[in-house]
């Protein structure tokens, strides 16, 4: 006889398709006593948890009946063996959709039936908009067969005056494109051309050898050295990399396009974190 049931226990025992009446035995507990010691172990949710497990484990019960059956021997007087009947397993009831599934697939037909309903109401109202249309039409038409062939002629005039406006905004939508791939590569060129490349060495040498026409202005670092210097990013850098620092800061303030290469990796986190902030 085992003790101690625990959550995972019962979630094991219904696994297995273990039911009440089996779980029971096995922790040697009346029906009443295991009905109560679940509520226990699942008291969260108003009871409702405790309930789906009681249900679980007596749901078991139809399975326990398709279960196969022992191969027997069917012994005869003169000793003589009968082969068994071979007792075809049935097919387990398919397991009912649990609460948190049923509400998700409410939550998604919900937000369906709310897009067809808003679809609907687009189209009844463009629906509406026609027939007032053709209503209008109706009655000029009745007026008089003047009216009608003035409506005739307008409308085809109209027709091939958008059939019109819609080739040119086609042709306007081609040329777009176009200029868009070329704006796109001519931004790119910019881009790459506008980089930046400055190194920054051990010895606190800062150049950009690669872009010559740069000017690596670091007027005024002394005062940014003094905010620097209490920043945390810097604590564990070293008084020549405080320096340092400081004068690539004020070099690349007006860098838009930079791409660093420090012989100091801390010295460059603590650069792009002040940077970046």
């Amino acid at each position: 006889m085992k003790e101690n049931l625990t959550a995972k226990a019962v979630r094991l025992a219904i696994k297995n398709g273990l039911t009440d009446e089996e779980l029971a035995k096995e922790y040697g507990l009346s029906e009443n006593e295991l009905k109560t010691r679940i509520r226990v172990l699942y008291k969260e949710g108003n009871g409702s948890k405790a309930q789906q497990v009681w249900g679980e484990l007596v749901a078991n019960r139809k399975k326990a009946h398709c279960r196969p059956k022992r191969k027997t021997t069917i012994v005869i007087e003169d000793t003589q063996k009968v082969e068994p009947e071979v007792i075809q397993e049935q097919p387990a009831e398919p397991t009912a959709p649990s609460l948190q599934d049923l509400k998700e697939t409410e939550a998604t037909l919900s937000a369906e039936v709310m897009t067809l309903e808003s679809d609907h109401k687009e189209l009844s109202t463009q629906h509406r908009s026609c027939i007032k249309e053709l209503r209008d039409l109706q009655e000029r038409i009745d007026e008089t067969r003047k009216e009608l062939e003035d409506c005739n002629r307008k409308f085809n005039e109209i027709a091939s005056k958008a059939d019109t406006i819609a080739n040119g905004m086609n042709r306007l939508s081609t040329l777009r494109k176009e200029k868009v791939v070329v704006l796109e590569r001519v931004r790119q060129e910019i881009y790459e051309k506008s980089m930046v490349v400055v190194y920054v060495y051990k010895d606190g040498i800062i150049e950009a050898p690669e872009n010559p026409d740069v000017v690596l202005n670091d007027e005024g670092y002394n005062e940014l050295k003094e905010t620097v210097t209490e920043r945390e990013e810097c604590l564990d850098l070293r008084v020549r990399d405080i320096t340092t620092l400081a004068r690539l800061l004020k070099i690349c303030e007006s860098i838009n396009s930079l791409t660093l290469v420090c012989d100091v990796p801390e010295l460059e986190t603590a650069f792009w974190a002040i940077r970046k902030s």
